[in-house]
């Protein structure tokens, strides 16, 4: 089978590029180009830690000189990556992350910022498409022509650009999977919200996998009529909510609450969102509910400044509506 085809029909496995990377991280000058790492006869080994990372380089020696994960459609969690920066900081080895399919949109990286730098001390970076293609274009420059090593990096890069403009255009394709096609939105709306508590990430739920872009600096905890209570925003699904969290409240409680904040969301919200406020009463219960038109960047652009308005609004309601607020408190 040639090449070309066969990444026209493997190359949303990740599995796919496990072993074409393999391939290519065996030559020393790929390697340079993609660590700065300079090693004579490079040796990959996969998973060279169990449960880890996908990936390892050693050095002649045996000596581990790099660890890459590789991800494409499941969640990269904060849990994996913390256990990976132990790990890095441990043994002091530096770190890559390859990140594709989903896994590219759930974090971002330009020329000043980079999230997994961030989440790893520096002891990782992120390498998404435009990274990668970038590599690649840059090895193939180096290569003698019509090596096998660069008519496969070559190949390969044309591959990724086109499964790179599929996903990062998959927000607007209703054929899409739910799972991209709001990785793909959450992707344009978090950029305008960089160096802020905002994540993309998938739970599963009873009625499914719900895919969310959160704020995690707009979680409240307060009380009220002596019940603990939780208020947070979020895009779940392309639907942006604000909700409520309740510990063990009777439902008239909840009832009350939401009533209440509802209220004051309608007096305090700048930006006059047609909310929703229909929905069932539950453990997490949705307050509010707002179906943003995301056509344009524009649009993107300005959900991010509603969310970001929105996480002083929920700070200030909560304010008014906690237990042991004097008259003059609730007024100020």
């Amino acid at each position: 089978m040639p090449f070309k085809h066969f990444l026209n029909t493997s190359l949303k496995f990740e599995r796919t590029h496990q072993l074409i990377l393999q391939c290519l991280f065996n030559d020393a000058l790929f390697l340079k180009a993609a660590t700065g790492l300079e090693v004579e006869n490079p040796q990959v080994v996969l998973e060279p830690v169990k449960s880890l990372f996908d990936i390892g380089i050693l050095d002649p020696d045996g000596n581990m000189i790099c660890l890459i994960e590789l991800k494409m459609w499941s969640n990269l969690s904060n849990a994996q990556l913390e256990r990976q920066r132990r790990y890095l900081e441990l043994t002091q080895c530096p770190g890559v992350h390859i990140l594709l399919g989903a896994s590219d949109l759930q974090f971002y990286r330009d020329e000043s910022y980079d999230d997994i730098a961030e989440f790893s001390d520096q002891r990782s970076c992120k390498v998404g498409y435009k990274e990668l293609i970038s590599i690649l274009e840059r090895f193939a420059s180096l290569s003698p022509a019509g090596a096998p090593i660069t008519i496969i990096a070559e190949d390969y890069k044309e591959a990724l650009q086109k499964q790179e403009k599929y996903i990062n255009d998959a927000w607007l394709d209703s054929s899409a999977s739910l799972h991209l096609r709001s990785y793909s939105a959450y992707s344009k709306i978090r950029k305008y919200l960089i160096n802020e508590a905002f994540y993309i990430y998938s739970v599963n739920n009873p009625g499914g996998t719900a895919h969310i872009l959160n704020d995690d600096r707009s979680w409240t905890e307060f009380l009220y009529q002596g019940h603990k209570f939780k208020m947070y925003q979020e895009i779940l699904d392309l639907k942006l909510m604000i909700r409520i969290e309740s510990f063990g409240a009777p439902n008239a409680v909840k009832t009350s609450l939401k009533q209440r904040v509802i209220q004051l969301l309608q007096q305090k919200d700048p930006n006059q969102i047609s909310w929703s406020f229909s929905s069932r009463t539950s453990k997490y219960h949705k307050i509010a509910i707002y179906h943003p038109v995301m056509k344009t960047e524009v649009d993107c652009e300005q959900v991010a400044t509603i969310m970001r308005s929105l996480n002083a609004i929920i700070k200030d309601i909560v304010r008014i509506v906690e237990d042991n607020k004097t008259e003059l408190e609730v007024a100020e």
